[in-house]
């Protein structure tokens, strides 16, 4: 009766997300109908479902596994002690215990923990607790981060909706990672919400846009900071592009390069706002870590020299590596096949001729994804040496990478917004 009650609750609780989704997309795109909602939908609960299966029968649970059962405790901690549910966020008190410095990291560590545990707490009131039901939860939330990204290409090239529809919901390699109960998927809505609101701030001319998008690069500070760097001087490079049209991508040169002058200077500065000396920790913290794959990673020192160094072993780990003979598990033969998709279509557009230039010179998005898969790539690669990770963090630079490439063979294919037509503009 047990398993028939979990039942229940999945199949109840798939019925509301349904629901909810479909209420809130079609006041944002009255063309997204049913077809589209159950299909995207479909697939990120299944991967959602394979996701929590995989790492708990061939991992031991991991961390997606470990948010859910801290849920559990906070839930309990709400029944029985709730004047306690918000003491591991009291800043007054972490700064007492640790000082400023290491007070405010304690407390950004534990709202990032929060941000997922928090609210799950409350849901397991409904779910008892069943990882899957709560996965329907959060799948809740990490909808609008796909949903907003789609949204945002879609206004951008609209002879591409289709083919962005099953690139943003169907290609399985990247909604697996960002449709398990981890931060991954939180991430993405920040990252894809502040695009989406940039984007509409200078389309509408809202404020409350651009607003929201500040909101959500600074939520993105907390979870995920070396993205959130990353996004808001892409982001500047994107305010400054507008101002000139004829050649967006100059500020896709000039803001990143003063952004790197700005981080090595920075070496002068006291910690915690020593750039080189912070991403040297960070490293040194995941080389102490123990993994079942390791790649090879030269040891940073805080000066350009050494960081110059380890740029193309950086850049190698992240997209070229596992070789054939170097992986071992599901997971990393997925990457490399993921690897091989990526290569294979830059190769395409170049021996084509970069066949969709056209459409994309003058456009300061596609110069975005560009500049934001590239730093993103050094960021995770100056400082992660395991495979199972890198697959894992570089998600959002895969995503952004596959549109470059899609939209610069896309002519060459002769695509249409007919192809596998299952979203319709109204």
């Amino acid at each position: 009766m047990a398993g028939m009650d979990i039942y229940l609750r999945f199949g109840a609780g798939l019925v509301l997300l349904v629901l909810f989704t479909r209420w809130l997309s079609r006041k944002l795109d009255p063309g997204f109908g049913y077809g589209a909602l159950l299909t995207a939908l479909g697939i990120k609960v299944a991967c959602g479902v394979a996701y929590g299966y995989l790492f708990l029968h061939l991992y031991g649970g991991d961390d997606t596994w470990l948010i859910n059962r801290d849920s559990l405790v906070e839930t309990a901690i709400l029944k029985h002690t709730p004047a306690m549910y918000f003491n591991d966020l009291n800043l007054p008190r972490l700064v007492r215990e640790y000082g400023w410095v290491h007070g405010l990291g304690e407390f950004k560590d534990k709202l990032e923990w929060a941000m997922i545990t928090k609210p799950l707490s409350l849901v397991n009131f409904a779910s008892d607790g069943d990882y899957y039901v709560n996965l329907l939860a959060f799948t809740a939330f990490s909808f609008w981060g796909p949903f907003l990204f789609f949204q945002l290409l879609r206004k951008t090239w609209p002879q591409y909706g289709n083919v962005f529809f099953w690139l943003v919901f169907a290609y399985v390699p990247v909604v697996f990672w960002l449709s398990g109960i981890r931060g991954d998927g939180r991430d993405f809505v920040f990252i894809a919400t502040a695009l989406y609101c940039f984007d509409r701030y200078y389309r509408e001319g809202r404020r409350s846009a651009f607003w929201l998008a500040l909101l959500c690069v600074g939520l993105l500070a907390v979870t995920r900071t070396a993205f959130a760097l990353v996004l808001a001087i892409g982001l500047l490079a994107w305010w400054m592009a507008r101002r000139q049209p004829q050649r967006p991508w100059l500020s896709f040169v000039v803001v990143p390069v003063a952004a790197i002058l700005v981080f090595f200077t920075s070496a002068w500065l006291p910690d915690p706002f020593n750039g080189p000396s912070g991403v040297v920790a960070r490293q040194a913290a995941f080389m102490e870590l123990k993994g079942n794959t390791r790649l090879e990673l030269h040891r940073l020192k805080p000066n350009p020299g050494s960081f110059l160094q380890t740029a193309p072993q950086a850049f190698g780990n992240v997209w070229l590596h596992p070789l054939p003979w170097q992986a071992g598990g599901v997971l990393q033969w997925l990457m490399l096949l993921q690897n091989a998709v990526i290569i294979g279509l830059f190769l395409a557009a170049t021996w084509w001729l970069l066949p969709g230039r056209q459409a994309v010179k003058r456009t300061p998005l596609f110069y975005f994804f560009l500049f934001f898969a590239l730093f993103c790539s050094f960021s995770i690669g100056f400082t992660v040496p395991f495979p199972g990770a890198i697959v894992r963090y570089r998600t959002v630079a895969e995503l952004f990478l596959l549109c470059t490439g899609m939209l610069l063979v896309l002519p060459a294919l002769r695509s249409d917004n007919n192809l596998f037509n299952i979203y319709e503009e109204r």
